[in-house]
């Protein structure tokens, strides 16, 4: 599914600023939303792969 967050298909030079702002602000707001309705579904912020190909530590040595 796709939301529009902005259309700037016909830039307006003297709102610019201001459209880039709404469009921040509505992302922002969206981003927010899919946060909160589904918060276990945000895995890609979760560095899940670290450590996934480091060589396996060896056994600790008793003390002699």
């Amino acid at each position: 599914m796709f939301r529009q967050i902005a259309d700037f298909s016909r830039p307006d030079p003297c709102g610019r600023e201001a459209a880039v702002r709404a469009a921040i602000a509505r992302y922002v707001a969206l981003l927010e939303a899919y946060c909160r309705s589904d918060p276990y579904n945000w895995f890609n912020f979760y560095d899940f792969w670290h450590g996934a190909d480091a060589p396996a530590l060896p056994a600790p040595r008793a003390p002699v």
